[in-house]
């Protein structure tokens, strides 16, 4: 049998009854298993609805991942052209754990005139389950990034429970050069508490400054 005779005998028996890959292992690895996803714009209606009523894979987001790490995480994009300066500003009754603002020199984001940078990005964490843990606090923008550790019992941490409620602004915060706005607030109330003690407090406001064209950034980050 000629080679192209044998070629279109291969295709015509592949075609006809299809086939199955075989599962490449090498040593202990874990086999390795190729997956393919059916495209809707492929299927009938029938066929898209019969899909719609099973239980189907997605992938985890954003607000997911940082509940499964115990993170409390909020991201802020700036629009193109500008220099802000931003920072956090805490307030706390009842206890003294946390400085007044942070970082002091203020976190820098820059965003390019067509293109806006790398966004702000706000977390913090505590390290474990418990009144005696301690936890980290991060602020990150394009000029650089900031952390800072927070000691056992501080911040919300050596409470029992507490209830939170946030103030962020969906349709965004409009702001001009020489403005100072807050981009995002959040209020901590200790509870329950027993004895007839005081609950305490941690009010945490994330503001931002816009600086003006042709200042002189260490002056600004006095003001």
């Amino acid at each position: 049998m000629s080679r192209l005779a044998m070629t279109a005998w291969i295709l015509f028996f592949l075609s006809s009854f299809g086939c199955q890959s075989e599962v490449e292992t090498s040593g202990d690895e874990t086999p390795t298993v190729a997956v393919s996803a059916v495209s809707s714009e492929s299927i009938s209606a029938n066929e898209a609805k019969a899909v719609e009523s099973r239980i189907q894979h997605v992938p985890v987001d954003a607000e997911q991942l940082a509940g499964i790490l115990g993170i409390d995480a909020y991201s802020f994009r700036f629009p193109p052209g500008g220099e802000y300066l931003c920072w956090l500003e805490i307030n706390e009754t009842g206890q003294s754990t946390m400085p007044s603002k942070w970082p002091s020199e203020g976190c820098t984001v820059t965003s390019r005139p067509r293109v806006t940078d790398k966004p702000l990005f706000l977390w913090w964490r505590k390290n474990s389950p418990g009144p005696d843990s301690g936890g980290t606090l991060h602020l990150s923008g394009s000029g650089g990034s900031y952390s800072k550790g927070i000691a056992p019992g501080g911040f919300t941490f050596g409470w029992k429970g507490f209830a939170g409620q946030g103030t962020l602004y969906p349709d965004g915060v409009s702001i001009a050069a020489g403005q100072t706005k807050t981009l995002m607030s959040y209020f901590f109330k200790e509870g329950p508490v027993v004895d007839g003690k005081e609950a305490r407090t941690v009010t945490l406001l994330l503001k931002a400054r816009m600086v003006p064209e042709g200042t002189d950034k260490e002056s600004d980050k006095t003001q």
